[in-house]
């Protein structure tokens, strides 16, 4: 059981004795009070004649005293005794002169603690007490116009004279002024009642409001409960992938670190490799230069010796067109001994010398009366 159901439960319990107590209380000291009013109007009624001239010759009786209670209400806060007293029933008497007392007992703080119960429970015990108390008034009221009604026929009968008339008088005034005394406190009688019922519509209705709260209040608290299981589920979750972030991490760390040792061995590599590729580059410019003077130097040589063997090339096809020449005249000669006559011949050539790359062609034309050679040579 929670703490919230047992202190319901202990108010509840309380209310019920407070309820119990409360209704017992009021019935007894109002039982009590109807008693001693009908014990002290019984002998009044049966008043003889005697009793009336006895109080003629003692002069006018007085009331004695007239008592007002207050409703007294001690509250103790937690559940405890709740004791109300109600205002009681006059008492009325004739003994002595009259008098009226109102002695008023000081109320005490009013200490209320805001029970939780049904409204129906709060209001059952007021509504019985107000009905039985109203059901005694009523009979009082009856009693009280019987009384005077008897009174007044009983000592028609007996008074004769103008004092005994006046006497009745005077004391139906004070009946009528009693009769108005009784009314003003059944007003106020009236008037507590409805304050009481008031006030308890105030706290039916403060018993609604914190029935209202206590409901909210539990939903909000099963939506932080749901709340806080879902954040620690949550929580859980972030644990463990924060442990598994960490791991990874870790790992990182050592990767970083092989390969930050790799970076600097490389990057050591890098400079020695990068003094090789000066010295490397120093020597291919030297080489460069070499070559280049080498190349150069070759270069005029063999240009020298091409125009060496250029000159001695057309020295040579030179000396061929003219061994060509005569070799066609020979020829031109032999055919014509051969054919047995001897005719002139008139020889005419033209060379043309062409130099492809490394090839010369020689393109040589020999023309004579009535014939034409053609003859192409390539060297």
């Amino acid at each position: 059981m929670s703490d919230f159901q047992t202190k319901q439960y202990v108010t509840q319990s309380s209310q019920r004795q407070y309820t119990s107590g409360f209704k017992d209380n009021v019935r007894s000291i109002t039982q009590d009070r109807v008693e001693q009013v009908i014990s002290r109007e019984t002998p009044k009624v049966q008043t003889t004649t005697v009793e009336v001239e006895q109080r003629s010759a003692t002069k006018l009786p007085r009331m004695q005293s007239q008592q007002v209670l207050r409703t007294q209400t001690q509250g103790f806060v937690g559940g405890q005794s709740y004791i109300s007293n109600m205002a009681a029933i006059p008492q009325i008497g004739y003994q002595g002169n009259y008098s009226v007392q109102q002695n008023c007992v000081a109320a005490q703080p009013l200490c209320m603690n805001v029970i939780v119960v049904s409204k129906e429970e709060i209001e059952a015990p007021w509504r019985l007490e107000c009905e039985y108390l109203q059901s005694v008034i009523a009979e009082l009221e009856k009693r009280k116009e019987v009384q005077v009604v008897e009174k007044v026929v009983e000592k028609e009968k007996v008074v004769v004279d103008n004092s005994q008339v006046q006497f009745l008088e005077s004391q139906l005034r004070q009946l009528r002024s009693e009769n108005d005394q009784l009314q003003l406190q059944l007003q106020s009688m009236r008037g507590e009642i409805q304050l009481r019922s008031s006030q308890t519509e105030d706290l039916a209705a403060k018993e609604r409001e914190f029935y209202n709260l206590r409901i909210k209040f539990e939903s909000q608290i099963q939506d932080l409960e749901g709340q806080i299981r879902r954040l620690q589920e949550e929580n859980g979750r972030l644990r463990k992938e924060n442990n598994d972030l960490l791991l990874k991490l870790r790992d990182y760390e050592n990767k970083i670190a092989m390969l930050s040792s790799e970076i600097e061995r490389l990057a050591y590599s890098i400079k020695i490799k990068d003094g090789d590729l000066e010295d490397l580059r120093f020597r291919y410019e030297q080489l460069e230069s070499q070559g280049q003077t080498v190349i150069q130097e070759k270069v005029t040589y063999l240009s020298s010796e091409v125009e060496v063997w250029k000159q001695k090339f057309i020295k040579v096809n030179h000396d061929y067109n003219e061994c060509q020449e005569e070799l066609t005249m020979c020829q031109a000669e032999l055919e014509a001994l051969r054919k047995g006559q001897k005719k002139e011949v008139v020889v005419s050539t033209s060379k043309v010398v062409t130099r492809t790359g490394g090839t010369t062609t020689t393109s040589s034309m020999g023309q004579t009366r009535g014939s034409r050679i053609y003859e192409q040579f390539q060297s």
